[in-house]
C-alpha cells in the first residue's frame, strides 16, 4: 500500500509539474500585455463581463501560432516523459507483494516501450474518433438545415456525442491494453489484443469499473469549481490565490486517486485466467 501511495503521489506531482511548465509560457505572454500595470493586477481578467479578458485575447492573436507550436512540442515531450511514472504506477498497482526497489524499477522500465506504443496508437485512434464524430455532426446538421428542422444544432450535438463515445471506448481499450502489458509482459501488439479481448468479453464488468471513478472525478471537479467560485480571486487578497492553488492541487490529487482506482480495476480485469490463456 505504501508503494502504491508513493507511485500515485509521484505520478500526480510530475503531472502537476508538467502542467506548470506548459502554463509558464502562456502566463509570460499574458504578463507581457501589461495587465500587471493596473493596481488590481491580473485580477481584472476574472471580473464579470470579461472585458479585459477579451482585450488581452485580442492583443495576443499574433502570438497564438508560435505559442501553440511551442506548447504542442513541449506537451509531446512531457507526454513521452510521463510514461515512465505511469509505468511505475501500473507496476505498483499490479504487485501483490512489494518487490525490492531495483526489481520494481527494472520491471517498470521494461514496460515503457510497450506503453509508449500503446499511448501513440491510442492518441491517433482518439483523433480519428473525434474526426468521425465531427464529420457525422456536420453532415447531420446540413441535412437538418435543408429539411427545415426546428433544431439543426442537434446534428452537431449528436456528432460531438458520437466522437466522445468513440474516444471513450478507445481510452478504455488503451488502459486495458496498458494493464495487459504490465501484468503479462506483452509487447504492444500482444497487449492490444489482450485489451480488446478483455473489453469484448468483460464489458459488463469494465463499464461499472470505469464509470464509478469517472463519476467521483466529476464530483471532485464540481466541488473544486464551487470552492473556487466562492473564493472569487477577482477580489483583493493574496490569500485567495493561495487558497485557489490549494483547491486546484487538491482536486488534481483526488483525480489521481480516482484514476488509480480505475487502473487497479483494469489490472484485475486483464489478470483473469480466461483472458490470459487465450
Amino acid at each position: 500500500m505504501k508503494r502504491r501511495t508513493v507511485a500515485i503521489t509521484l505520478d500526480f506531482a510530475l503531472r502537476s509539474a508538467g502542467g506548470l511548465m506548459l502554463a509558464l509560457p502562456i502566463a509570460a505572454v499574458v504578463a507581457g500585455t501589461g495587465i500587471g500595470h493596473f493596481p488590481e493586477g491580473d485580477r481584472l481578467l476574472f471580473e464579470p463581463g470579461g472585458l479585459f479578458t477579451v482585450e488581452v485575447a485580442r492583443r495576443l492573436l499574433g502570438s497564438l501560432a508560435p505559442l501553440a507550436t511551442t506548447s504542442l512540442a513541449m506537451a509531446l515531450a512531457l507526454a513521452l516523459a510521463l510514461v515512465v511514472p505511469h509505468s511505475a504506477l501500473l507496476v505498483a498497482l499490479a504487485e501483490r507483494d512489494e518487490s525490492p526497489a531495483p526489481a520494481f524499477w527494472g520491471r517498470a522500465a521494461g514496460r515503457v516501450p510497450a506503453l509508449l506504443a500503446l499511448s501513440g496508437l491510442g492518441l491517433a485512434a482518439q483523433l480519428v474518433a473525434w474526426t468521425v464524430g465531427t464529420a457525422v455532426g456536420s453532415g447531420a446538421s446540413t441535412v437538418f438545415a435543408q429539411s427545415a428542422a426546428p433544431w439543426p444544432e442537434v446534428g452537431h450535438v449528436a456528432g460531438f456525442a458520437l466522437g466522445g463515445a468513440l474516444a471513450l471506448v478507445v481510452g478504455v481499450t488503451r488502459d486495458l491494453s496498458r494493464a495487459a502489458a504490465v501484468v503479462h509482459g506483452f509487447d504492444g501488439r500482444g497487449a492490444l489484443e489482450c485489451g480488446l479481448r478483455t473489453l469484448l468479453s468483460s464489458s459488463r464488468d469494465a463499464l461499472p469499473a470505469f464509470v464509478g471513478p469517472a463519476l467521483l472525478s466529476a464530483l471532485s471537479v464540481v466541488v473544486g469549481a464551487l470552492a473556487v467560485t466562492a473564493l472569487d480571486v477577482s477580489r483583493p487578497g493574496t490569500w485567495r490565490l493561495l487558497a485557489v492553488l490549494i483547491v486546484h492541487q487538491g482536486v488534481g490529487y483526488a483525480l489521481a486517486w480516482c484514476r488509480a482506482l480505475w487502473l487497479s480495476s483494469s489490472i484485475d480485469l486483464v489478470a483473469q485466467p480466461s483472458i490470459a490463456r487465450r
